[in-house]
């Protein structure tokens, strides 16, 4: 009977850790579309156009860096030169949406990271 219950959770863990796994690789590894890069910091189109936010773009601008938008359309443009680049050229940035929701990309518009975290409360 023991063994039974320990088959009965191992078999439990492994349809949760599938899961997991499933909405993982399903979540959104790239920048959304209507992001604008200045240097190594992105932005929500939202975000980068409501003036209350107007100080922290001017002074990323004046800083200096490359200026890339990803367009609704997901291709990236090089606003220096209006020209169309590959996302591999785009580099690693800090990303905040419009929400104020800080998230990392690796160089060419990857997620740093993705960790899932799976706790087990209890197997008996």
């Amino acid at each position: 009977m023991r063994i039974k219950k320990i088959l009965c959770a191992a078999l439990v863990i492994a349809a949760i850790s599938t899961t997991s796994v499933w909405k993982a690789s399903a979540a959104p590894t790239q920048m959304p579309s209507g992001t604008v890069v200045i240097g190594s910091k992105a932005f929500d189109l939202g975000y980068a156009n409501d003036s209350k936010n107007l100080a922290e773009i001017t002074s990323l601008i004046v800083a200096g860096g490359g200026i890339y938008v990803k367009g609704f359309d997901a291709v990236w443009i090089n606003n220096n030169t209006s020209t169309v680049m590959s996302a591999s050229a785009v580099p690693a940035i800090t990303y905040k949406s419009s929400t104020g929701v800080i998230t990392k990309y690796a160089a060419g518009d990857t997620l740093d990271s993705v960790a899932v975290e799976l706790e087990v409360i209890s197997i008996e």
